[in-house]
């Protein structure tokens, strides 16, 4: 999926955002993926410009990186959780 992301538009990353809130069984990490995705894409597309932005914009542009790392960190935190929760499951021995 990151691979794809220099290749993909603005338009079309917001496109698949908006079908990966439309499913119907969230899949939370999916959504999180996205949105690191969307939000990468946007920071790339600041990146191009960083000459022509004052103090306000490259505060933003820092918002926008703080905010890609916190979802990362978020999913990595997501599937530790399920890792703990696989490795909790014990089946029974006494059967």
């Amino acid at each position: 999926m990151g691979e794809n992301i220099e290749k993909s538009t603005l338009p079309y990353q917001l496109f698949l955002y908006n079908e990966e809130l439309r499913r119907p069984n969230p899949r939370v990490v999916r959504r999180i993926k996205s949105k690191v995705e969307l939000t990468e894409k946007l920071i790339n597309e600041n990146m191009k410009n960083l000459d022509n932005y004052g103090g306000a914009d490259l505060m933003a542009i820092n918002r926008q990186v703080d905010f890609k790392e916190e979802l990362t960190e978020k999913i990595e935190m997501i599937k530790e959780c399920h890792k703990t929760m696989k490795s909790q499951k014990n089946p029974s021995t006494w059967l």
